[in-house]
């Protein structure tokens, strides 16, 4: 009888073993799957950060290049047209042309 209810409680502390285990095992995986999805979600948020930065820069060149348009237009209605009207808007251009651009607007 005792050798049975030690064979007994062997074979229960061996499953309690095997349970803590598996479940070991279990918390290894999740930590695991865890830390991808932690790295994925990084990734995701550098390549968004990728991509803002992106459309600021291409934002900065469609607003020179309007501008490098809009002084284009201007120049060559003063060199068809030199009325008064025309060298006026001219002269304004000039001077904002030699204004020091405004704090804080990056030109890069």
């Amino acid at each position: 009888m005792a050798d049975e209810t030690a064979r007994e409680r062997h074979l229960a502390r061996e499953e309690r073993q095997r349970a803590d285990r598996e479940r070991n095992q279990a918390d290894r995986e999740r930590h695991r799957a865890d830390q991808e999805r932690y790295r994925a979600d990084q990734e995701r948020h550098r390549a968004t950060e990728g991509r803002e930065r992106q459309a600021e820069v291409a934002e900065r060149q469609d607003a020179a290049l309007d501008l490098l348009r809009r002084s284009a237009l201007l120049s060559a209605r003063f060199q068809l047209d030199t009325s008064d009207i025309n060298r006026g808007r001219w002269q304004f251009f000039l001077s904002l042309m030699q204004r020091p651009d405004p704090p804080g607007e990056d030109q890069g």
